[in-house]
């Protein structure tokens, strides 16, 4: 019986333009004139500076790795599976599932604060739904059209932001309207921080599809590595031009303000739009997925259901359990209700994926092609913990307990195998 074959991807299509949509998405369009105004322009860069920052050593820490191991579906956990072995990727990989899982919610909340902009008289719920829905059946589908479906939406983006660096003037001759450090109004520098840093965790899109790449490899570390360097500088111009056309008070109070000041307001919305929905169908695409590589090493229940595929590679009934998880972070009621839950679960992630290099790096069987010094991962360790605890002890101690128990768990049932 001749095998069915599944679609690889390229690097631009596979890995850049999930990393670059999921980076641009609903906090560059809703929620960085915000930060602006709170943080200040100094205030701001440094927050996008220290994420970036983060991300980046990760990001180097992944391409390090992957070229001493074969990368199979699953992306980060794959990885965390193949250095540390399966109860600690067990112990990091059903919390991050649950997160790429929030990050839908995050974004389809996104999305519905647009179009209820555009339309007023549309009930906010019935949007959310509605949204969700389409998103489901795109993602249910096929794979395939979704990364087709990225393409279009990448244009219309880049369109966008064209049209908000054509607004308002000649704004950079003019003087600049917020204080270069913030007097943090409404947020404390970590509470803001934690509200923005989910902007910058699509390298972890980047690496979810790594199960249907061409050449994992090298396709990751160029993909990520480009795509984290666009859009820091992308974010640092925004942000640059949030502060030289808006007051702090009025960047505060209108969240949507991008679009009155932009070029062509219709095209900013467009792109919003195009943003939110697209890192919505980026995460919407890999936790199924992730789901599955859990399934593949039979870390949570009905394994053997959550496994399975259709002749395509599709996830679906993975699929089907993720929509439910969805709904119910619905819940929750807001976009900056689920900001910071993502900002500790990608932490945690982060910390972990660092760790993985330093042990590796301490053993001498250890000869990446793609070699980084240990100041490197140690960095991203020593920040991430740093950073979680001065966003929320409770939270950082409750996700580590979490972890954790987890693994304690984990540990137990392969113990008892």
């Amino acid at each position: 019986m001749a095998k069915t074959s599944i679609k690889k991807y390229n690097t631009f299509s596979g890995v850049f333009i999930p990393t670059f949509l999921t980076i641009i998405g609903v906090i560059l369009y809703l929620r960085l004139g915000y930060v602006v105004g709170n943080a200040g322009i100094l205030g701001t860069l440094l927050i996008i500076l220290i994420s970036v920052s983060i991300t980046f050593c990760t990001a180097l820490s992944i391409s390090s790795i992957i070229t001493e191991i074969k990368v199979g579906p699953g992306g980060a956990y794959s990885i965390i599976y193949k250095t540390l072995g399966k109860d600690i990727a067990g112990s990091v990989g059903i919390p991050f599932y649950f997160a790429q899982a929030f990050s839908v919610a995050f974004y389809v909340f996104g999305f519905s604060e647009a179009w209820t902009y555009i339309f007023p008289n549309h009930p906010f719920l019935l949007v959310l739904i509605i949204t969700f829905i389409l998103l489901f059946l795109l993602t249910y589908i096929t794979t395939s059209f979704a990364i087709k479906t990225q393409i279009i939406i990448f244009i219309i983006i880049l369109l966008s932001i064209a049209s908000v660096f054509l607004g308002n003037g000649l704004w950079f001759t003019k003087e600049l309207s917020v204080p270069l450090f913030g007097n943090f109004q409404e947020m404390n520098f970590w509470s803001v921080f934690a509200l923005f840093f989910p902007a910058v965790t699509g390298i972890l899109a980047g690496i979810g599809l790594s199960g249907v790449l061409k050449n994992p490899k090298k396709q990751i570390r160029r993909g990520v590595l480009s795509a984290i360097g666009i859009t820091t500088l992308i974010y640092i111009a925004v942000a640059v031009w949030f502060g030289f056309s808006a007051s702090a008070d009025q960047l505060i109070e209108n969240t949507r303000i991008m679009i009155g000041l932009s070029a062509f307001g219709p095209l900013v919305l467009l792109g919003l739009l195009s943003a939110t929905f697209s890192s919505a169908l980026v995460s919407f695409v890999a936790a199924p997925r992730l789901l599955r590589a859990l399934a593949n090493h039979k870390l949570i229940p009905f394994s053997s259901y959550f496994r399975k595929t259709t002749k395509k590679g599709e996830p679906r009934i993975a699929n089907l359990f993720t929509s439910l998880i969805i709904i119910t972070t619905f819940t929750l009621g807001s976009l900056n209700i689920i900001a910071p839950i993502l900002t500790v679960l990608f932490l945690i992630i982060y910390i972990v994926i660092n760790l993985a290099i330093l042990i590796k790096q301490t053993r001498e069987s250890f000869k990446p092609t793609f070699k980084i010094p240990r100041i490197i991962p140690l960095y991203g360790v020593i920040s991430s913990v740093i950073i979680i605890f001065l966003i929320s002890v409770v939270s950082g101690i409750i996700a580590l307990v979490s972890i954790s128990l987890i693994y304690i768990i984990l540990a137990g049932i392969n113990d008892t195998r």
